[in-house]
């Protein structure tokens, strides 16, 4: 009880504020977001297979992906999908340098 209001009260008065269509909407928008991003990590990096858990590792790693992530969704160049051009990275090396030069 944050100053001394119920908090089944206060979220009560939070909501009667805001408009749930509009509350819906942005929560459905968030998760969409939120969905696609780890759909895309999972698919092209099998970052639910990984077991990384020393120290901060596993969080480097995923900071590593993101950035990796945005850096193959800027190539313009390039057709294909995000595993493909992950691959061409892997094997090309001036496609890499290309792609690390942006």
């Amino acid at each position: 009880m944050p100053n001394g209001i119920p908090r089944a009260q206060t979220f009560s008065k939070i909501f009667a504020i805001i408009d749930p269509e509009l509350f819906q909407k942005a929560i459905r928008q968030h998760w969409s977001i939120e969905n696609q991003c780890h759909w895309v990590l999972d698919t092209c990096f099998r970052e639910d297979h990984n077991q990384t858990c020393k120290f901060n590792a596993a969080k480097n790693l995923g900071t590593v992906r993101r950035i990796v992530l945005n850096i193959l969704k800027e190539d313009p160049g390039v057709k294909g999908s995000l595993p493909v051009r992950r691959r061409r990275a892997l094997m090309n090396r001036t496609y890499r340098e290309r792609l690390l030069s942006l």
